[in-house]
């Protein structure tokens, strides 16, 4: 997978791209930035789910000399919409798991291999709990988009029916 080319560039088809907050890792501030493609199904007992998977990346902030010289992300999760307990409610839920690959940037060779994996860890933890953020706000909203029409719709049906 090769990286986004320019800020400029417009997401691919059936994606979208994520702009994580910058973050410190050991000695650098890197803006993540995630392109995620996005695949929604329905089985054939009526679940639906959306795969998500990363389809391009960006590491904004870089100096040359810290960019890695070989740098692989994957991204592979699912939500699913499932029946809740209470009266035809659904909730959602789901994984997602993230995977980094890279070499040591010549200027972080020094740092212990722990201190780097356990640095890594966690600055990718927060990038998983910011996505996470991000799609249950996205999810917010889209819901009470989705509520507001349903209201419009139920008053345009009940004038007409006057």
């Amino acid at each position: 997978m090769s990286p986004i080319c320019t800020a400029a560039m417009r997401a691919p088809p059936r994606s979208y791209r994520t702009f994580l907050l910058e973050r410190d890792f050991l000695l650098v501030r890197v803006q993540p930035v995630v392109d995620l493609r996005l695949e929604p199904s329905v089985d054939a007992a009526g679940v639906g789910s959306l795969r998500m998977e990363c389809c391009g990346w960006e590491l904004r902030g870089l100096d040359q000399a810290f960019m890695p010289k070989a740098f692989d992300m994957v991204i592979d999760g699912a939500v699913r919409s499932e029946a809740a307990r209470t009266r035809g409610a659904r909730t959602m839920s789901g994984e997602v798991a993230l995977r980094v690959e890279c070499d040591v940037p010549e200027p972080l060779r020094l740092t212990p291999t722990e201190i780097f994996e356990a640095t890594g860890q966690a600055f990718l933890q927060s990038i998983l709990d910011a996505m996470k953020a991000q799609a249950n706000a996205s999810l917010l909203n889209d819901f009470k988009r989705y509520q507001a029409e349903r209201a419009r719709e139920t008053v345009r049906v009940g004038a007409a029916d006057n």
